[in-house]
């Protein structure tokens, strides 16, 4: 019995990285900013250095979130008080839509500072990589 001829090596594709380890430091730095400013609006920036910034963006989102629950708490008590005919009617709608907003505004804006940040970062890796 005859055995198939193996195949012959071919010119594979490099391994794509995934992991991010020929990224600067100040490229990671830059993205933990972007993480850290998904999961709570502010804290990325603040870490970041931008203090004022970062404190606003973060009372923004805190503030959104405050009005959000106010409103949902609201619109709990005028359900079990009046009944549900009127859910959409209740005077909390416009306090929870206003602070969904609020943190949707703080989240967006923290979003475009991380990313702004992120792409200074590569700039200047890219700079420093030529200059080599």
């Amino acid at each position: 019995m005859t055995t198939p001829p193996e195949p012959k090596p071919s010119a594979a594709p490099p391994e794509v990285q995934l992991t991010g380890a020929n990224r600067s430091p100040e490229e990671k730095k830059a993205y933990g900013y972007l993480m850290a400013n998904i999961s709570m609006p502010g804290m990325g920036t603040w870490m970041a250095g931008q203090k004022y910034l970062g404190a606003l963006q973060l009372l923004f989102a805190l503030f959104g979130q405050l009005f959000t629950l106010l409103g949902f708490f609201t619109m709990l008590g005028h359900i079990i008080a009046y009944g549900t005919e009127d859910a959409f009617a209740t005077p909390g709608i416009l306090t929870a839509f206003s602070g969904l907003g609020l943190f949707l505004l703080a989240w967006l804006w923290a979003l475009g500072t991380s990313w702004a940040g992120v792409q200074q970062a590569r700039d200047k890796a890219f700079e420093a990589r030529q200059s080599d």
